[in-house]
């Protein structure tokens, strides 16, 4: 019988079965173990973009200085407030954005800071139907305005995503793609754009002003780490 289990253990299944249970075991660990690290950065940045969302505004011009005061994660998600001229004949729309479940399209104006340069304000959310960056719905407020906001990377084209023509005049986006925004305008717009969260009283604002970012969400990582866990146990009793 001893022998019979020796030939057993040691024919090429079985060995084969080993083999694949030795890696599979500390592999299993090995990613576990990285996605609760990845978690424990996701917390850590979460906790830093809750600060930011949640402390006094400060003037863009301190931030921003044709994007290279601050490098680019250091200004995500900083409150700020902005003061200059939205140059209305630029204005753009980026479509295929969703709120509360409804399709529809974000409105996004340039504004010329009272400081120098421009930065692009997300002015909302209009619904389908408005397809026409200059409709009177969203026309933006003329003369100086002062408004306060929050800073966000811009888009970028990614394989086999929605991409925007790299010449020629764009009105409706697929992208709130910077880069290709500042060449429209002839001007660098310093990698971060403003959505708007309040406005200058006494001035309409159409469009519905998006929600803050959502700086609780963990991602997947402890998801996935118990995933890996599991192959580890399962190549274990293997």
């Amino acid at each position: 019988m001893i022998a019979d289990l020796r030939r057993v253990l040691t024919s090429p299944r079985w060995l084969g079965l080993a083999i694949v249970m030795a890696v599979l075991i500390p592999l299993g660990l090995r990613l576990g173990v990285w996605q609760l690290d990845r978690l424990d950065e996701r917390r850590q940045e979460n906790a830093v973009w809750a600060a930011r969302l949640s402390a006094a505004p400060v003037p863009v011009d301190v931030v921003r200085d044709s994007g290279e005061s601050l490098p680019l994660e250091q200004r995500r998600y900083l409150r700020v407030t902005a003061e200059g001229t939205f140059l209305g004949e630029e204005q753009v729309l980026v479509r295929n954005r969703s709120l509360d479940g409804q399709s529809g399209s974000w409105v996004v104006t340039p504004l010329a800071l009272d400081g120098g340069g421009t930065v692009a304000v997300v002015r909302g959310w209009v619904p389908l139907g408005v397809d026409d960056p200059f409709d009177d719905v969203v026309r933006p407020p003329a003369g100086a305005v002062a408004l306060e906001g929050v800073l966000i990377p811009g888009e970028r084209p990614v394989a086999f995503g929605p991409s925007d023509p790299g010449e020629g005049r764009i009105e409706r986006f697929a992208l709130l793609d910077l880069d290709r925004l500042g060449a429209q305008l002839g001007t660098d717009l310093g990698g971060t754009y403003l959505q708007q969260v309040s406005e200058e009283e006494g001035i309409p604002l159409p469009p519905e002003l998006l929600e803050l970012p959502d700086v609780a969400d963990e991602g997947s990582h402890l998801a996935y780490a118990i995933q890996w866990f599991s192959f580890a146990v399962i190549g274990l009793v293997g």
